[in-house]
């Protein structure tokens, strides 16, 4: 969960998971990447240029890699409120 903000390496982290993928086949169906981006300050080019582009390289990296019913990332581009998520010992947990 995090802003849609250079500084934040989500692209990276986009490119870790292709790696995944790439490297560890078992993982196909197996493993997905969730990324909450909020967009921010899309009112300046260069962050409404990186928003399209997250999202072109969501698309790039499924589109080598899903299946008719998975795909190895989800990019879910909306605003986020903190309290909607709940810390646990485990993964964060959504409790909508």
């Amino acid at each position: 969960m995090d802003r849609v903000d250079y500084t934040k390496g989500i692209l990276e982290r986009f490119l870790a998971v292709e790696r995944l993928m790439e490297k560890y086949p078992v993982y196909h169906g197996q493993f997905t990447f969730v990324q909450i981006g909020a967009p921010s300050r899309t009112h300046i080019k260069r962050y409404h240029d990186l928003l399209n582009e997250v999202e072109a390289e969501a698309d790039r990296i499924n589109w080598r890699f899903q299946t008719e019913k998975w795909k190895p990332i989800i990019f879910l581009k909306r605003q986020h409120s903190h309290q909607r998520f709940s810390a646990s010992t485990g993964p964060p947990t959504c409790v909508w």
